[in-house]
């Protein structure tokens, strides 16, 4: 994607490469081509996320869930650069500076019995975040579990417009999600009629 956007010419993306080898397994393409300069995070962080089709987050804008945070080993959160901001019904929010790390991702799948959807962060803002996470107290820590549940209380659900086609609409919304065949519809309006 850096060479089909003309981001990097052939020879500095096969000087990038060749750095990397130097550096190893553990070290990322992208962060090679950042630290080298030959491109911004800002403009590594789009592309990352336009490929891999993750969204790409402002850690500062969410209260980290402390039960999400406490699923998962520190050691093991600074490592791989991941940052577990929600724990909802089985389902953990991850913020990842490499989203196309799929062996964490089941890795974390697997330490939490949970489903992870991921979304793309900076890795220092990821290590910024667990570092202030980790200089709360408890207290602070529930404090904000509470002040994140009164924002995320359910609003008051907007009422359903009236219409004669109310009817029709409903029942198209079933079959098509399967939940009822159009001939279950049918037989169920012929008893209604006798």
């Amino acid at each position: 994607m850096v060479k089909d956007n003309k981001l990097l010419s052939e020879d500095k993306l096969r000087q990038a490469i060749e750095y990397k080898k130097k550096l190893g397994p553990d070290v990322g393409l992208a962060d090679v081509m950042v630290r080298l300069g030959f491109i911004n995070e800002k403009q590594m962080r789009e592309l990352v996320a336009q490929s891999e089709s993750v969204p790409v987050i402002d850690i500062s804008e969410y209260a980290i869930d402390p039960e999400a945070m406490e699923k998962l080993p520190r050691d093991f959160l600074r490592n791989h650069g991941v940052l577990p901001l929600a724990d909802e019904k089985g389902k953990i929010l991850l913020a990842m500076a490499e989203p196309v790390d799929l062996e964490t991702v089941e890795e974390i799948q697997f330490m939490t019995n949970c489903l992870v959807e991921t979304a793309l962060a900076p890795r220092d803002q990821i290590r910024k975040a667990i570092e202030e996470y980790d200089s709360l107290s408890p207290h602070e820590r529930k404090a904000r579990v509470w002040d994140a549940a009164a924002h995320m209380a359910p609003a008051e659900p907007k009422p359903i417009p009236k219409s004669p086609h109310l009817a029709e609409v409903l029942a198209e919304i079933l079959v098509e999600r399967g939940l009822v065949t159009r001939e279950e519809i049918t037989a169920r309006l012929k008893t209604r009629e006798l």
